[in-house]
């Protein structure tokens, strides 16, 4: 158990929205740990910065007029580590073999417009 940590921003809301399958995309970057965020925002050529901020700079790149939301979406999923994805798939119970699973089954939870 040394290695395991809670999803940092648990809540039954946001496991509620994830079985129903309209999570926001800003709950589901919520999930994700503070290394993770920056490892996503520096993929992405967006400068280091708070947790916070970063995930805001995130929902704005993903809702930039002329990107297709689910492609946007799945764009930026990708942007996390492996090893990232695997962290919140485990306690969600997705289970998913290889990176492009994981980005497929959590970028399909995503709202459209989320």
């Amino acid at each position: 158990m040394g290695n395991e940590r809670e999803l940092p921003q648990y809540s039954n809301m946001t496991f509620a929205r994830w079985d129903a399958g309209n999570m926001s995309l800003r709950d589901l970057l919520g999930l994700f740990w503070p290394d993770d965020i920056g490892h996503c925002a520096r993929e992405l050529g967006l400068p280091t910065i708070g947790r916070d901020e970063a995930i805001e700079r995130l929902v704005e790149l993903a809702s930039l007029p002329g990107l297709e939301t689910n492609w946007a979406v799945l764009g930026l999923v990708g942007a996390f580590s492996e090893e990232g994805l695997r962290r919140i798939c485990g306690p969600l119970g997705i289970e998913a073999n290889d990176k492009p699973g994981m980005v497929r089954t959590l970028s399909s939870q995503v709202a459209s417009g989320g």
